[in-house]
């Protein structure tokens, strides 16, 4: 299965997606995912001590987003109604953005449900 087929579950839900390495290499996205090379390095920097970036910032698009949440396999950052979402897997980072009007409960489900599926086929 390609990099970009196991992001359409999150499709549905957000405005653009992604996956990238551990290292921050640009592996696939679907949608209007609008992060550039060096924003994605550094999301894949971010796992490498998660804690050290709670209530730092991060940007996507250029847009500055407030991390709210930085846990060891998970990030997630605001900024008003739309939002970047962060999971780590095995070998790859999944990454969603979800804008005013989508749920972020709902798109941080479909991003679990994408990396559980990479971890089962071993990735």
């Amino acid at each position: 299965m390609s990099w970009v087929a196991y992001l359409a579950p999150i499709e549905q839900v957000s405005a653009g997606s992604c996956i990238i390495s551990q290292q921050g290499a640009h592996c696939g996205h679907k949608g209007d995912w609008k992060a550039n090379q060096s924003e994605e390095v550094n999301y894949a920097n971010i796992f490498k001590n998660p804690s050290s970036y709670a209530g730092q910032s991060l940007t996507f698009g250029g847009k500055k987003f407030m991390i709210n949440r930085a846990l060891d396999d998970m990030v997630m950052a605001q900024a008003g109604k739309e939002g970047v979402i962060l999971q780590k897997s095995k070998t790859v980072i999944v990454c969603a953005h979800y804008v005013e009007g989508q749920v972020a409960g709902n798109v941080s489900a479909r991003v679990d449900l994408v990396v559980r599926q990479l971890v089962d086929n071993g990735c």
